[in-house]
């Protein structure tokens, strides 16, 4: 199989319906930022927020950084609630400026559920459920009865519909544009609304490669994994490209469209060195 050159890289976590992140915009829910920060340092970073918006959306890049770097490290937003907005997808959009983004999106991971996209990304809606577990062996596997902790780290990145980590140049650099982190809950668990990825397009030059999804997986500042995961009803995982994904222990996805012709996906990672 062709692995594309940025798999080992560390990488984002992610959000949540980002019909609830808007809620959470407009206020619905800033009893959860009160609880965590006073009603002074809330009130600055909302209003930083909503300048960073504000900003990004007037392609201010500078400023607008600037004031969503405050505002993330009081605590507000979350992570999803800046991947899902229209006012930052020009910041996003940006290659200059998406790495900056990403590393403070990463650092400010603390969502258990997430969005990687907004509503309007084109492609197929899909709900993805990973499950990190403790494993031996190299390349890992599950240790029975599975392990699982809370707090773990969870990167994720992948195409889009159309096959491309971003904007096609020429000497392309690892800089996705679909990207998100997430830490797990007490059972191990994240939960990532985004869209079911592509097959690569042409430019990477790799005709035969399954769809699949990179990860990266953190405990404690530790790299514990970094690979990629593949779909089970994939014509492409077939063949040696099967036999390879399973001798390598790739883990495989299940995968199938619910009564609203959403994908529902589920994959469970099991990674050596878990606390």
């Amino acid at each position: 199989m062709v692995r594309y050159r940025g798999v080992t890289k560390r990488m984002p976590r992610i959000g949540y319906d980002c019909v609830m992140q808007r809620l959470f915009l407009t206020g619905v829910m800033l009893g959860v930022l009160t609880s965590c920060v006073g009603a002074g340092d809330r009130d600055e970073a909302v209003d930083s927020y909503e300048r960073a918006a504000s900003l990004a959306k007037a392609r201010d890049f500078t400023d607008a950084f600037t004031a969503l770097e405050g505002c993330m490290h009081a605590g507000y937003p979350t992570p999803s609630d800046v991947l899902c907005s229209d006012d930052f997808r020009p910041l996003l959009d940006d290659p200059r400026w998406r790495p900056r983004i990403y590393e403070l999106l990463e650092a400010s991971a603390r969502e258990q559920s997430i969005s990687m996209v907004g509503p309007d990304e084109p492609g197929e809606p899909m709900i993805l459920t990973v499950r990190i577990v403790a494993g031996h062996r190299e390349p890992p596997e599950a240790i029975e009865p599975p392990v699982r902790r809370a707090g773990v780290g969870v990167g994720l990145v992948h195409v889009n519909a159309v096959g491309y980590y971003q904007p096609w140049t020429k000497n392309e650099s690892w800089n996705p544009r679909q990207f998100g982190f997430a830490l797990t809950d007490e059972t191990g668990t994240v939960v990532v609304r985004t869209i079911r990825p592509g097959y690569y397009a042409p430019e990477y030059e790799a005709p035969d490669e399954p769809a699949h999804v990179h990860y990266n997986v953190e405990q404690n500042g530790v790299l514990l994994r970094a690979s990629e995961f593949f779909f089970e009803d994939d014509p492409r995982l077939a063949g040696d490209a099967r036999r390879e994904a399973e001798a390598q222990r790739a883990p495989i996805a299940s995968i199938a469209r619910d009564d609203e012709g959403v994908w529902r996906a589920e994959v469970t990672i099991p990674v050596r060195g878990l606390r």
